[in-house]
């Protein structure tokens, strides 16, 4: 058993659970429309407000840390199970640079995920209905997911300027991201972080697979 299935069926799967899921693959799964905004930014001018600074430690995530990330969230309910289920996929795919952000404590409060144009190939073997393929001076931000408890403290606005001042650090001149059109909270907090609405594409569900129609350059 791989380390995405193992780590779910031991913390995060119950009857009620599977219950659930099923429906919400059926409603949300088997056929629908989307639509997601494409949002970028340069990185020449980050500026790091002070009241942001919320001394949080940030690394680079192993499998350890998504363990113990799911054992201290395998409480909550449904909604939060299903959002770590995709990003435990996501990791488990080969993206690997996932961040987390801890607090004085040492406890995990944040992740969110920084990817290269060296994971071109990922892309374009196991995503390419989902994102573009980055240019060379290009990242991606993605999967960006705070623990309820910690969430309207600004947390992801100073995850987000750490990963792209490392990006910037990397000599990265870039930063694209995707957001569904109904996320609204989301958007206007990319929206103040300097982003700017490039592009607006759907996407197409249809029984487990997914299709977004990027515009042809």
């Amino acid at each position: 058993m791989g380390f995405s299935k193992s780590i779910i069926v031991k913390n995060l799967v119950s009857p009620d659970f599977f219950i659930k899921g099923v429906i919400w693959f059926l409603k949300e799964w088997t056929f629908k429309k989307n639509y997601y905004f494409i949002i970028a930014r340069k990185l020449d001018n980050l500026i790091f407000e002070s009241k942001y600074k919320l001394n949080l430690d940030m690394k680079k995530a192993n499998e350890d840390d998504l363990k113990k990330l799911v054992k201290n969230i395998s409480a909550l309910g449904f909604k939060e199970k299903r959002e770590l289920i995709l990003r435990i996929f996501f990791y488990d795919k080969g993206f690997k640079n996932c961040f987390v952000f801890r607090d004085k404590k040492g406890e995990i409060i944040h992740i969110q995920w920084l990817i290269f144009p060296e994971e071109n190939n990922i892309i374009i073997k196991k995503y390419k209905n989902r994102f573009q393929p980055l240019s060379k001076n290009q990242v991606m931000l993605e999967n960006a997911y705070t623990l309820p408890s910690h969430r309207g403290l600004g947390i992801l606005r100073l995850a987000t300027f750490e990963l792209m001042n490392l990006a910037k650090e990397a000599n990265y001149k870039n930063a694209i991201g995707y957001i569904r059109i109904d996320n609204i909270k989301s958007l206007n907090e990319f929206l103040n972080m300097g982003f700017k609405i490039i592009g607006i594409i759907p996407e197409y569900k249809f029984f487990g697979r997914i299709k977004r129609i990027f515009n042809k350059k």
